[in-house]
């Protein structure tokens, strides 16, 4: 009676095992690298090292959103530069800058300051900066009609129709004898 060693069986098992479980995570990491844009460059110039990435990290994982929401034409190469203050006439939080270059791709500045005046930006200012020209760009590069429908929050200090606004309610509860749902008596 010949004994037979199982041990060859299960290695060749195991690695079959493992060859199709590799073949299977390189597919996987081929598709995420084929969803994110590595075209997008940010650059922070700040001396500070720990603001420096923060903001970086920040930034860049606010362009991969706005990526996937505002998707831009494939041959759009975009960087980010984000520094203390922009040179123009007037203070700026943002703007951006359309290049072409020599191959005929388009090139995409976004420029982001981290100083407007006197007042330091917070990041989500700066990122709020960030998404409105990203916005911008990517309804100018539309092949229709795009319409812009302003939304306007009113603060106690403004006024409407030169009169002094009513402050908003501090919740939005509802109060017997509203006919509204702002809080306030109708």
């Amino acid at each position: 009676m010949k004994i037979t060693d199982p041990w060859p069986t299960c290695q060749d098992a195991n690695v079959s095992m493992v060859r199709t479980d590799a073949i299977s995570l390189m597919r996987r990491l081929r598709n995420a690298l084929r969803c994110w844009s590595p075209t997008i460059a940010v650059a922070v110039l700040t001396a500070h090292r720990h603001r420096r990435r923060t903001l970086r990290w920040q930034i860049e994982l606010a362009a991969r959103q706005l990526e996937n929401a505002l998707p831009l034409p494939p041959p759009i190469q975009v960087s980010v530069i984000v520094q203390q203050c922009l040179g123009s006439e007037r203070p700026l939080a943002g703007c951006y800058l359309i290049g072409q270059r020599s191959d005929g791709s388009c090139h995409v500045l976004f420029r982001l300051a981290l100083a407007v005046g006197d007042r330091c930006l917070d990041i989500d200012t700066i990122l709020a900066s960030l998404a409105e020209q990203w916005i911008g760009f990517v309804t100018q590069q539309a092949d229709g009609p795009s319409v812009s429908v302003p939304i306007d929050l009113l603060t106690a200090s403004q006024s409407v129709n030169g009169r002094e606004a009513d402050p908003r309610p501090s919740s939005w509860e509802f109060q017997s004898g509203s006919a509204n749902l702002t809080g306030r008596a109708a």
